[in-house]
Protein backbone atom coordinates (compact mmCIF):
# COMPACT_ATOMS: atom_id res chain seq x y z
CA UNK A 1 0.00 0.00 0.00
CA UNK A 2 0.97 3.55 -0.83
CA UNK A 3 0.35 6.50 0.52
CA UNK A 4 0.82 10.04 -1.70
CA UNK A 5 3.63 7.67 -3.20
CA UNK A 6 5.13 6.75 0.22
CA UNK A 7 5.00 2.90 1.27
CA UNK A 8 4.03 2.04 4.72
CA UNK A 9 7.97 0.63 5.44
CA UNK A 10 9.07 4.07 4.86
CA UNK A 11 5.60 5.53 7.35
CA UNK A 12 6.45 2.77 9.51
CA UNK A 13 10.44 3.50 9.92
CA UNK A 14 9.02 7.48 10.61
CA UNK A 15 7.47 6.59 13.01
CA UNK A 16 9.40 3.98 14.84
CA UNK A 17 7.14 0.96 14.60
CA UNK A 18 7.08 -2.38 12.75
CA UNK A 19 5.02 -2.31 9.24
CA UNK A 20 3.17 -5.09 10.71
CA UNK A 21 1.93 -2.75 13.30
CA UNK A 22 0.38 -0.10 10.65
CA UNK A 23 -1.44 -3.20 8.78
CA UNK A 24 -2.72 -3.93 12.44
CA UNK A 25 -4.37 -0.90 12.76
CA UNK A 26 -5.75 -0.30 9.29
CA UNK A 27 -7.25 -3.83 9.66
CA UNK A 28 -8.25 -4.20 13.63
CA UNK A 29 -10.54 -2.14 15.80
CA UNK A 30 -8.61 0.61 17.80
CA UNK A 31 -8.53 -0.74 21.25
CA UNK A 32 -6.62 -3.80 20.15
CA UNK A 33 -3.62 -1.70 19.28
CA UNK A 34 -1.18 -0.54 21.47
CA UNK A 35 -1.97 3.27 22.96
CA UNK A 36 1.97 4.03 21.89
CA UNK A 37 1.38 2.57 18.81
CA UNK A 38 -1.46 4.62 17.58
CA UNK A 39 0.06 7.53 19.00
CA UNK A 40 3.15 7.21 17.32
CA UNK A 41 1.65 6.44 13.85
CA UNK A 42 -0.86 9.20 14.28
CA UNK A 43 2.20 11.78 14.97
CA UNK A 44 4.04 10.38 12.19
CA UNK A 45 1.03 10.77 9.55
CA UNK A 46 0.01 14.19 10.92
CA UNK A 47 3.39 15.39 10.23
CA UNK A 48 3.64 14.10 6.78
CA UNK A 49 0.18 15.58 6.24
CA UNK A 50 1.55 19.11 7.19
CA UNK A 51 4.40 19.13 4.81
CA UNK A 52 2.82 17.47 2.31
CA UNK A 53 -0.40 19.44 2.22
CA UNK A 54 0.16 21.34 -1.13
CA UNK A 55 0.51 17.75 -2.95
CA UNK A 56 -2.57 17.02 -2.23
CA UNK A 57 -5.43 17.31 -4.65
CA UNK A 58 -8.45 19.60 -3.76
CA UNK A 59 -11.63 17.21 -3.17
Amino acid sequence: MEVMCLRLRRIAKMAGVEENDIDRLLVNPPEKIEIEVKYKIAVTVMELRFWLKDCESPI
